[in-house]
């Protein structure tokens, strides 16, 4: 083969590998089943009297926090329910559960958490174990459920919200939250956050990159029975 036409036979291979990979571009990616907020840090003192959250983006708030100067008998941040409820902890007066990364959030809770729907403070910013408020930096996970018009009459999303103590007794920040989009599906604290950092090609994208490939290798088989002739 002449240089000449070896320059043009790669010209192509490279179009035909640039026109594939502007097929993955423009190819939709998988739908996931976690749906992540992105980075929120919202923030909750006693000047921003409610800070609302709409999981889901629906248009319909599922929770509120406020930073109250007396949570009994201290300050602290309290969560309220306007569509869904929360992971209670019964033997902590039922404040919000701090939740760990990696705890399973679902209909069967075991002792001593379970479903509540009303207001109460965080554990870690409300009152806990050792009777303490506002940690500065305390941080963990809320456990929710809230309904959509695809889930309800006795279905719900299932999902996280992460939360700060920033600063004692003045300050708190909701930092994220995920939920999953299919009813009645677990979901573990903090799950979303760290796959959203992850870039895992579709299953289109994957086909993309296999084409990407056959051209490529059958492309150079082309050439070198050329250069052999």
């Amino acid at each position: 083969m002449s240089e000449e036409k070896k320059r043009g036979f790669e010209k192509r291979l490279a179009a035909y590998a640039a026109a594939a990979a502007g097929v993955m571009a423009v190819a939709p990616a998988a739908d996931a089943a976690i749906q992540y907020s992105g980075t929120q840090n919202l923030t909750v003192n006693s000047s921003n009297s409610t800070v609302l959250v709409d999981l889901n983006n629906d248009g319909t708030n599922d929770f509120s926090f406020t930073y109250s100067s007396d949570v009994y008998g201290s300050p602290g941040m309290i969560i309220r329910t306007l569509n869904g409820s929360f992971i209670g902890n019964s033997s902590a007066n039922l404040d919000a559960a701090n939740l760990s990364s990696g705890y399973s959030i679902r209909s069967n809770l075991s002792s001593p958490y379970g479903w509540w729907t009303g207001y109460e403070p965080l554990a870690g910013s409300g009152s806990i174990t050792d009777g303490s408020f506002n940690y500065d930096g305390a941080q963990g996970y809320i456990g929710v459920r809230f309904t959509s018009a695809t889930c309800n009459n006795g279905s719900y999303h299932y999902g996280w919200i992460q939360w700060r103590t920033d600063t004692r007794a003045t300050q708190g920040t909701i930092i994220d939250w995920a939920y999953e989009d299919q009813c009645d599906t677990a979901i573990l604290a903090g799950a979303g956050a760290l796959q959203q950092q992850v870039s895992v090609p579709s299953l289109n994208e994957w086909g993309m990159l296999a084409l990407i490939s056959l051209l490529a290798g059958g492309g150079m088989l082309a050439m070198r029975r050329r250069q052999e002739a």
